[in-house]
Formats: structure tokens, sequence, C-alpha cells
């Protein structure tokens, strides 16, 4: 179920109602709650103050003058607090077919661009070749470890997210191959692209060649879409040394790229198998 939204002038519309709706019924439980001096004995005015008995008479005339007033100000006042909320509603209303009908076009849209699933084992043997290429001297993962590492990830962005999201895995856009799409079922919900790799060795150039591939979908994403997805590396370090490499690269990635949006995602495989749910859900929201 989509979320509703509000533009800023219909929520402040449609606040400005409400507000205006509750002040009789406000001013009606002070009424009731507060004497007002109406309860004081004539013979204890005449004993007080010259002043004194002015003002008590001053605040009984204007009193008795908003008791006349008060039913007509009631029904105004509930009038004007319908009439603004209604005005704030049908804003909304017109906004959010809007949103609804841009939300359909794109959906629509995505569909038609997404090409059939790639194959899995294709390409991942890209990766692991990539990799090889790399390190010659230390064998890459193997295609069915790559996999399942893949298909682990998968499941649990479908598990934790599918309420939120419509989710797309190992889907080809143009030229490019994605991992997982997200795509916000509300507007209100930002897409995110998510691009799994798995390291038994990594270096400053396999992590580079990553990020600047993962941006190049991000930008034909935004091309087609008109929607600016937020992109995640989720990278599986095969042991705590592979791990603390990646680690120290993304850091010096950060610290001379501070205006990145780019997110990183890394854990060792043994955690991969009983993944914390606060791993993805504080990146993913």
């Amino acid at each position: 179920m989509p979320k509703f939204e509000y533009d800023n002038i219909s929520k402040f519309l449609v606040s400005l109602g409400i507000f205006v709706l509750l002040i009789p019924f406000i001013f009606a439980w002070a009424w009731l709650k507060t004497p007002f001096d109406l309860t004081i004995e004539k013979s204890k005015i005449q004993k007080l103050t010259p002043l004194a008995q002015q003002i008590i008479n001053d605040r009984q005339s204007i009193i008795g003058v908003f008791t006349d007033v008060f039913p007509y100000m009631f029904i105004i006042l509930i009038i004007v607090g319908c009439s603004i909320i209604w005005v704030g509603i049908s804003s909304w209303n017109r906004r959010q077919k809007l949103l609804d009908d841009h939300q359909i076009l794109t959906n629509k849209k995505l569909e038609m661009e997404i090409a059939p699933s790639v194959e899995l084992g294709e390409k991942v043997n890209k990766e692991i070749e990539q990799m090889a290429n790399e390190f010659p001297d230390s064998p890459p993962p193997t295609i069915d470890s790559y996999i399942a590492v893949e298909s682990l990830v998968n499941d649990n962005v479908n598990r934790l997210f599918s309420d939120k999201f419509y989710i797309f895995t190992n889907k080809r856009l143009g030229q490019y191959e994605y991992d997982v799409i997200m795509q916000g079922k509300s507007k209100l919900t930002k897409d995110y692209i998510i691009e799994v790799k798995y390291y038994k060795r990594i270096s400053s150039d396999l992590l580079t060649k990553a990020m600047n591939h993962i941006m190049g979908k991000s930008k034909y994403y935004i091309d087609l879409t008109n929607a600016i997805p937020l992109s995640v590396l989720f990278m599986v370090a095969i042991d705590s040394a592979t791990k603390e490499k990646i680690e120290r690269l993304i850091y010096e990635y950060k610290a001379s790229n501070p205006k990145s949006k780019l997110k990183f995602i890394v854990i060792e495989r043994p955690d991969l198998e009983s993944l914390d749910d606060k791993i993805l859900t504080s990146i993913i929201g």
C-alpha cells in the first residue's frame, strides 16, 4: 500500500483546517471549566475596592457578550475549518494523482526496458575473470561460491524489503547488468541499486572498477527513470584480512571523496549465512 504524499501547501492547509476546527471545542471546554467570576456573590463584590468592582463588572459584561456571540462563532469556525481541510485535501488529491500517474509511467518504462534475466553464471564468470587478471597467482572464487553469495544477498533483500520495494534481481538495462534494483513502491521511498562483490583478494584497482561500474549503472538508471537511486556496494570478503583491506581502501576513498553518496557494506563470508538485519536496514531505508 503506497504512502500518501502531501505537497507543502496542501499539508499546511490540512493542518490549518484541523487547528481552526479545534478552536471552538477548546473554547467550549475552557468556558465550561472556568467560572470567570460569575459565582462571586454581589455582597462580596460590594466589599471590594471600586477598581476591583469595575474590573469584575467589565469582565462579566464581556463574558455576557461572548455568550451571545459564541454559538455563531462555533458554527462559523466549524464551517471555515472544514472548508480549509476540503481545499487542502482537494489540492493533495490532484497532486497525488499526478504522482501516481508518474509512478505508473515510470514502472511501465522500467518494465519495458528490463531485459530477460541475465544468465547468472555468465555474469559471475566476467567478475571472476577480472579477479584472475588482477591476481594471476591466486585462484579467484569459484562460480558456484560466487553465485551462492549473490543468492544469499538477494534472499535477504527480498525478505527485508519486498513490502516497500519492487525488487528486480539479475536484470539487464541497456548495456548494464544489475545485481539488484529496488524501486520504491511509494514516491517517498528512494530507489536503490545494489552491486554484490565477493573477494578473495582486493586491490585499489578492483575497487575503483567496481565503484565506476555501479556509478555508470546509476547514471543510466537516472536517464531511464528520472529517479535518482542510492547506490550500494555490498562486498563480501573471504576472510578478516581481506575485509580489513577493503575497509582501508574505502576509508581512503571517502577521505578523498567526502561528498560521495556511494554506500558500502562489507562483511566476511561466514557472517553472510546469518546476516544481521541491521546491516542492511541501517543503509537501506
